[in-house]
């Protein structure tokens, strides 16, 4: 048994599971909503206050992982670290009061995860991966399950709230700046890149997004595709009725704040890479990491 720890922009999670002859089953999960970015002072740097918070979801998901039968653990970090300035402190204490050694993975090492964890979930022939994080969006342009340009671009649904958002949820005001905001991040994309009808989507908001898409148009828990028009029509009606709310609420009620964000920055990506059909794969950066630590993974194969 495997354990993986994945500390994110928002949420800490740990999964375990099982490989046998090559193939990765997940037995269990668990998950803290830590809002880390709050945690990061006007410097860049992650106060003292962030680091505790760390320290207790890791010894709490140590005393879970201590009454199992896992065997072999990887702890890994995405924007949550690698964009703080005091990077090296963080992991000395994390080192030092967990016993966790954190590998702290690169934007376009994150990409790939994505794509590993995806290809080995959903088909992968030809389009664009996105994994839209709390603190960073990878981008993964592939073709015949083969990877061909790598992006990472520091804005997610968490950071996006931060920035932009002073209430609850993101006014009409707020939100056209987030939108202008995520369409010049993406002018930093290669333009010969800039067209791929299917969007293959990992991490946790592209996943939530297709559960309030499920609700919103009665279809069943397990649909994992939708399209962009579907889409920006539910989102019309969080913004003039007042059930919005209450369906994200009932829904993905530990991201009230952060979903809103989310989709705009998803929504404003399919429409400037032209998508016309979003896929959502259930596995992800922890399983690709999986894969490529334990089984082997080469680009193509």
């Amino acid at each position: 048994m495997y354990a993986v720890i994945d500390i994110g922009s928002n949420t800490i999670r740990l999964s375990v599971y099982t490989i046998q002859d090559g193939m990765i089953k997940p037995m269990f999960s668990r998950k803290n909503t830590a809002g880390l970015i709050s945690y990061v002072d006007q410097n860049g740097c992650m106060i003292e206050r962030g680091i505790d918070k760390i320290v207790s979801v890791l010894n709490s998901f140590k005393k879970i992982i201590e009454n199992t039968n896992v065997t072999h653990v990887f702890a890994l970090a995405t924007a949550s670290l690698r964009n703080v300035q005091n990077r090296t402190l963080v992991l000395e204490v994390l080192r030092e009061k967990t016993g966790f050694e954190v590998d702290v993975i690169s934007g376009e090492e994150e990409g790939v995860c994505g794509f590993v964890g995806a290809a080995y979930n959903v088909n992968v022939d030809e389009g664009l991966l996105v994994d839209i994080g709390g603190g960073s969006t990878e981008f993964v342009f592939y073709k015949d399950r083969k990877i061909c340009r790598t992006y990472s671009i520091p804005m997610g649904s968490l950071s996006l709230y931060a920035n932009f958002v002073s209430g609850l949820v993101p006014t009409s005001d707020e939100r056209r700046k987030i939108k202008k905001y995520v369409r010049e991040q993406l002018q930093t994309i290669e333009t010969e890149a800039a067209k791929a009808s299917i969007l293959c989507g990992v991490g946790g908001t592209t996943r939530a997004a297709c559960k309030l898409i499920n609700d919103f148009w009665d279809r069943p828990l397990s649909n994992r595709s939708f399209q962009p028009d579907q889409l920006k029509k539910m989102m019309k009606s969080f913004y003039h009725d007042k059930d919005g709310v209450q369906r994200i609420l009932r829904v993905v009620p530990d991201r009230i704040h952060t979903i809103i964000p989310g989709m705009i920055l998803l929504k404003t990506i399919t429409s400037y890479f032209d998508c016309e059909n979003i896929m959502i794969s259930e596995y992800g950066v922890r399983e690709g990491y999986l894969i490529k630590n334990v089984i082997g993974w080469e680009n193509g194969s």
